[in-house]
């Protein structure tokens, strides 16, 4: 669950790959193997008899000889597809002995057997100024197969492999490295060697981050870096003949050094250089302090610095991972991505709430203007807004796709400002041809929801802890998650709803009214009396739902559609079939006075005709939800709300 370093796979055998760009990829199998990627050696190695070879990854049984699977390996270096070993920076040793401290040099007293295949290393160039040299019989490969036994005491580990893996990707990726990485484990019954059988290497490291906590001692320094690859950063020794005057919390600095394990289990690196990039002159208005934990209200009034706190960086990598989740399982899914426009003369919810686009030149609208237009339609020749939905165009699109979607930002002009509403906001919208069942898209919805869920938890495990320590609930108990990872989702009429309010009214601070809409209240509410996990509801009336909703059959009061309500946040998403038959979305377009303006719309029905059907999700609600984030104001990198447009 964890991200082990490299991407090497625990001892139970499970599999973690990464760095997909450079084709990165290991697995650790329970008794003694050799994996080895992206090498010319793979059509070599397929005519040994028990050697596995995929596409990217050989599979080599530890009882074939390493030699005779790989030549380039002979001499004790892994050479690359032209024979040469990749070389070290010429300027830099990189083959020093690990330093001990002298506090840890008990540490390293025990002797230690030598390894299976004490030879066998790897060096790989991160680029032109720097490199790193990985040792199959080293403590670091060790501990990442050990990771998985005690998540408690491997964590900090854990967190600085991740710091680790971060820059060697990101090194690799820039300078096109073709990384081999080789990890080899004994073919003892237990399947793996303990931390005291395996000899201490060199690893040198050079990377860039930021300094997050910066402590001095008599003849050294603490400095905690990160570079905003993960959650936790790596902690720097720094010689006192190395530590720069101007080294401070907040500033930016490069390292080189080499790695270590500390007592404690953690990795650290102790220093050989170092040099700030850019200092950061705290006393001069600089709003954060090290190792302090400031309330979201305070941390917003700074958007433009807050993505350098730790909780607000960890929200910025779930955001990330979360839209990547949703991309790739609507990609395996079949989906095709639509950019819809976010210029539009439509208001696709027929409410009015749109923001109007007009030139900010009156020289120009004077220029364009023609005769019989306002000013507001000298450009485009009709009004143009910034989007409320790209749904409508989704529809074209489906009847020629079959499965589209769209994601990004989507406008709303509403005087709100809720710890629920934004001004701004991204939204995911999908439309599916030959969708003829409510119940289809709602299990459609779970599964998907799901699904997300399981992803971004898998990866973002140490990010969504972090924020998951600082949010409460109102009940005073730690967010959690299991009803939306495990529980079967609640489904109730809009009728049943009803009734189940109106039995509570005294519960409630305001009362349902059949017939209207549900308030947040009543969202709440029903998500708490159905389990607190979450609930959909369906079958709405026709009067309170867009025109594009298409009737349940038997019943012309009552559209097919559904609401999910979630803890925390009510409302997630809404979803509904669309009106099909022509002759009825006609009669709802003129009496909506949306005849003209949406005639293209209504021709979608007379070419080619299909049932379609599609929901929209809240991206910021969707994080706000599974985050325990109370306020979605800090789900976004930058907010707009009424009265407030910063930057």
């Amino acid at each position: 669950m964890y991200q082990h370093f490299l991407g090497v796979g625990n001892h139970l055998g499970t599999k973690h790959t990464y760095n997909t760009q450079t084709g990165l990829n290991s697995a650790l199998p329970v008794r003694g193997s050799l994996v080895y990627c992206k090498s010319s050696a793979l059509n070599h190695a397929a005519t040994k008899p028990g050697v596995r070879v995929s596409q990217t990854v050989v599979r080599i049984p530890a009882e074939v000889e390493l030699e005779e699977v790989i030549p380039h390996s002979r001499g004790g270096r892994v050479e690359n597809h032209l024979g040469k070993t990749t070389p070290s920076s010429p300027d830099r040793d990189s083959n020093l002995d690990l330093p001990v401290l002298s506090s840890r040099a008990q540490h390293d007293k025990r002797e230690k057997p030598p390894p299976v295949h004490p030879t066998t290393e790897i060096r790989t160039s991160i680029s032109p100024y720097s490199a790193v040299e990985f040792s199959t019989t080293s403590a670091l490969a060790n501990y990442a197969t050990e990771a998985g036994n005690n998540h408690t005491s491997r964590t900090p580990l854990v967190h600085g492999y991740q710091m680790v893996q971060a820059a060697l990707t990101r090194s690799g990726a820039e300078y096109g490295a073709d990384f081999g990485l080789i990890e080899i484990t004994s073919d003892q019954s237990s399947g793996s060697l303990t931390q005291e059988e395996y000899p201490a290497k060199v690893y040198t490291l050079s990377f860039q981050g930021w300094v997050r906590a910066h402590r001095k001692m008599k003849d050294i320094a603490f400095v905690d870096v990160n570079d905003g690859s993960c959650s936790e950063g790596l902690q720097v020794i720094i010689p006192k003949s190395l530590q720069p005057q101007n080294l401070s919390f907040g500033s930016s600095v490069e390292v080189h050094g080499t790695l270590t394990i500390n007592p404690n289990e953690q990795i650290e690196m102790v220093a050989k250089d170092i040099k700030v990039v850019g200092p950061c002159v705290v006393s001069e208005g600089y709003p954060f302090a090290a190792r302090k934990v400031y309330p979201p209200d305070y941390v917003r009034q700074f958007p433009h610095l807050r993505p350098r706190t730790k909780q607000f960086g960890s929200l910025l990598r779930v955001r990330d991972a979360a839209f990547r989740a949703i991309c790739e399982l609507l990609h395996a899914q079949g989906f095709v991505n639509v950019h819809t426009p976010l210029l539009t003369s439509n208001d696709c919810e027929g409410a009015g709430e749109v923001f109007l686009v007009q030139p900010d030149s009156e020289g120009l609208k004077k220029e364009m203007a023609k005769d019989g237009k306002c000013p507001e339609e000298a450009y485009f020749d009709s009004k143009a807004f910034l989007t409320v939905s790209g749904q409508l165009h989704l529809e074209a699109v489906a009847r020629g796709l079959s499965k589209v979607y769209t994601f990004g930002p989507t406008f709303r002009a509403e005087n709100s400002r809720t710890r629920h509403h934004l001004s701004e906001f991204y939204m995911l919208e999908l439309e599916m041809a030959f969708l003829e069942n409510l119940s289809d898209l709602s299990t459609f919805i779970e599964t998907f929801v799901k699904g997300v869920t399981s992803k971004v938890l898998e990866e973002c495990e140490v990010d969504v802890q972090t924020l998951l320590q600082q949010q409460v609930s109102k009940e005073g108990e730690h967010f959690t998650l299991s009803e939306l990872t495990q529980r079967p989702f609640v489904t109730v009429s809009y009728d049943e709803a009803v009734s189940i309010l109106e039995r509570h009214s005294e519960q409630l601070e305001s009362r349902v009214c059949r017939g209207e809409d549900l308030s947040k209240v009543h969202e709440l509410f029903l998500v708490k009396h159905c389990g607190g996990g979450p609930v959909f509801v369906v079958e709405w009336p026709r009067k309170i739902k867009p025109f594009y909703m298409k009737c349940v059959a038997g019943d012309t009061d009552k559209v097919a559609a559904l609401d999910l309500l979630v803890p925390r946040v009510g409302e997630l998403c809404g979803g509904s079939l669309r009106e099909d038959n022509y002759t009825v979305l006609q009669q709802k377009l003129e009496s909506s006075n949306l005849d003209e303006s949406l005639a293209w719309y209504l021709e979608l029905r007379k070419y080619g005709n299909i049932p379609t059907g599609g929901f929209g999700l809240g991206f910021e609600r969707y994080l706000q939800y599974i985050l325990g984030i109370q306020n979605i104001k800090d789900t976004i990198p930058f907010p707009r709300w009424p009265h407030n447009c910063k930057l």
